[in-house]
């Protein structure tokens, strides 16, 4: 915004703006800087979470009861290729979500556990209102 005298300048945004804006805060930056895990690697550990309980159910145990190998784990996870999967899972046994239980040495094959049961917390962007609430805000001109 810009004054001078009595012209005020300033750009007026609609809907499609904030729409736009919100998607790129919202999804993007604000997720992509407060989140500990990349997008696909949480979304990995989402997957192999639900592996385990898939597993585990079978099997009558809990889910951090049963081990999956990388195997396992690719006949599960198909968007993404092979290696990405193993440098997923180092990184997911690197930050403690999962525990290497057996293998590591030439020849073996490893064997994952999770280390907790938990889902990853995401950013909370509650806060933020939608655009939804903002175009009903402006309906009933409520904005400020």
């Amino acid at each position: 915004m810009k004054v001078t005298g009595d012209i005020v300048e300033y750009i007026e945004c609609d809907l499609v703006d904030y729409e736009i804006a919100n998607n790129i805060m919202v999804n993007g930056v604000l997720s992509s800087t407060f989140a500990e895990l990349p997008k696909n690697t949480a979304r990995l550990y989402e997957e192999v979470r639900e592996l385990f309980h898939e597993t585990a159910k079978k099997a009558h145990l809990k889910p951090r009861e049963v081990s999956l190998t990388q195997e396992d784990i690719r006949a599960k996870v198909q968007w993404i290729g092979r290696e990405s999967i193993k440098k997923g899972l180092r990184k997911l046994v690197y930050l403690e979500y999962l525990q290497t239980a057996k293998g590591g040495s030439r020849g073996m094959r490893n064997t994952y556990k999770l280390v907790a049961d938990e889902p990853i917390e995401r950013f909370d962007c509650t806060m933020i209102p939608a655009p939804e609430e903002i175009k009903r805000r402006m309906e009933k001109d409520e904005l400020f």
